[in-house]
């Protein structure tokens, strides 16, 4: 699954997408961490402009003729008002909203980069990527704060390194690391910082950073080997395989 996010969103009719798109690059208001993306049920927040009047009733009926462009919140402060903004003054806005779009290839494409921002702190490896995946996800977020939450995870929650296992570089997570079902700490942190809503798309991005920094095409979680099977299966559960690579999965590996 692609990985996604929620972001602050200008709704436009489809044939309007250029003409918007453009002209929000040139104010720099183009959120370029996330990809146009079709109307949702994710979709929440929505404020109608007086110019165009239509209630988001009638957008969700008529969803696949508009198109949600990810912007950035600072153009939306203080520009509700159409005589503000030459877009709405031409009616290619219908209004603004909050709504879930994909990342976009840069932003899960360049972890190893983006790490590098953020490396220069207390933080172990892992708890790096764990800050720049939050950072990303709620890009609003202030970095000293979510800084210090990460910090403050021990380390059975956030191991020091992980383990790369195989030639095709499988990458292993401890049975209770980076796991909200078994660690209280860490499911307060993602219900206080992400929300119960958006964990799963959070958790993806956060295995597609990991995966990317470690170089590895596949993410599994360490299980117990049962000591009862005859083919002593390990019972890791797979958390995320790139999509973009075609692999077998092995019959050792169970469903996530």
């Amino acid at each position: 699954m692609t990985a996604s996010g929620k972001t602050t969103v200008l709704l436009t009719e489809k044939k309007n997408a250029k003409a918007v798109k453009v002209a929000l690059e040139k104010e720099g208001a183009l959120n370029k961490s996330y990809r146009l993306s079709s109307i949702s049920s994710s979709l929440s927040s929505f404020n109608s402009y007086s110019l165009n009047g239509l209630p988001l009733s009638d957008i969700i009926e008529h969803s696949s003729r508009f198109i949600a462009i990810p912007i950035h919140d600072h153009f939306i402060q203080g520009r509700t008002d159409h005589k503000e903004n030459k877009l709405l003054a031409f009616n290619l806005v219908v209004g603004h909203a909050t709504q879930v779009c994909r990342f976009s290839s840069s932003v899960l494409g360049n972890a190893n980069r983006q790490l590098e921002l953020t490396s220069n702190n207390s933080l172990n490896f892992v708890q790096n990527v764990l800050l720049q995946a939050i950072l990303t996800y709620q890009p609003s977020s202030d970095k000293g704060s979510i800084l210090k939450v990460v910090e403050k995870l021990p380390t059975k929650t956030v191991p020091h390194k992980l383990e790369l296992m195989g030639d095709d570089r499988t990458l292993v997570i401890p049975s209770r690391a980076l796991n909200s079902a078994s660690d209280s700490i860490f499911e307060e942190m993602l219900h206080n910082l992400i929300g119960d809503s958006h964990r799963k798309d959070f958790m993806s991005l956060l295995w597609q950073h990991l995966a990317d920094t470690h170089r590895s095409h596949r993410v599994v979680r360490r299980g117990e080997i049962d000591p009862n099977s005859k083919v002593r299966e390990s019972g890791h559960s797979i958390l995320w395989i790139d999509p973009e690579v075609e692999r077998t999965v092995d019959s050792e590996y169970g469903e996530n």
